[in-house]
């Protein structure tokens, strides 16, 4: 089964590497960098050089409560649903935190295969 992590991002680019780190081969990473915030080309290649990373882009302006951040979400969405085998979209921010660890996620979606939270 494959999860998409969809991460909203615009600050903390060392925070973002460590937190994608964290998942492994189940899962498929996809990050928008809010257009106002920096990220060097060097900070976005850091980003697409990471495994299981595949998506980064910088479309749009993000501003909390704001249709920027619904056209980021969905823009991710699109890009995530171009992969037949992700089951589970997950949308995130740079400001979250995993609170288990990625086995007990999964295997929670194991036991509840094919439910929407």
């Amino acid at each position: 089964m494959k999860h998409a992590i969809l991460i909203i991002a615009y600050h903390n680019i060392e925070y973002v590497r460590q937190l994608v780190k964290r998942f492994d081969d189940d899962f498929r990473i996809f990050i928008h960098w809010d257009r106002k915030s920096v990220l060097t080309q060097e900070d976005r290649y850091s980003l697409e050089s990471l495994p299981n990373v595949c998506y980064v882009g910088q479309v749009f302006p993000v501003c909390w409560a704001s249709y920027g951040i619904v056209r980021a979400t969905l823009r991710l969405c699109e890009e995530a649903l171009k992969y037949g085998d992700v089951e589970y979209l997950h949308l995130i921010s740079d400001a979250d935190a995993l609170t288990k660890d990625v086995d007990t996620f999964k295997r929670f979606f194991v036991k509840n295969r094919g439910r929407n939270f």
